[in-house]
């Protein structure tokens, strides 16, 4: 399986791509405008399993979350590039299409946090 929806997040001025090619640990981030490179690409420790772009907002609101192998909810601004661990145990992670606000599948639970609460 070389692509799927897990691998790609996507919003209205940017998109970010698991590379594969780096064991799975890196995330590209791409002008849709464009096509060229948004800042450096994020390389974490481990293989991440999915990745979506927060859908609110203009490109310095732009968030993105990510989940790696071993189940643990990561969150990082695109512009600022500051990883912080949300949760661990994570299954699922959505964005809400129109505001800031996350929802997750966290040790089967439902979980839903606003910008607000994670900034």
């Amino acid at each position: 399986e070389l692509l799927n929806a897990r691998m790609i997040g996507l919003s209205n001025d940017t998109i970010a791509v698991l590379d594969q090619t780096a064991n799975g640990s890196t995330v590209r981030f791409f002008d849709t405008a464009q096509g060229r490179p948004v800042g450096e690409p994020l390389t974490h420790n481990l293989e991440i399993k999915e990745v979506a772009l927060s859908q609110a907002g203009t490109i310095n609101d732009r968030m993105l979350i990510f989940v790696d192998r071993n189940r643990d909810l990561y969150l990082m601004p695109i512009m600022k590039r500051n990883v912080a661990k949300l949760a661990a145990m994570c299954d699922s992670a959505r964005w809400h299409d129109t505001t800031p606000m996350l929802a997750a599948t966290v040790d089967q639970r439902l979980v839903s946090m606003h910008r607000t609460g994670i900034q």
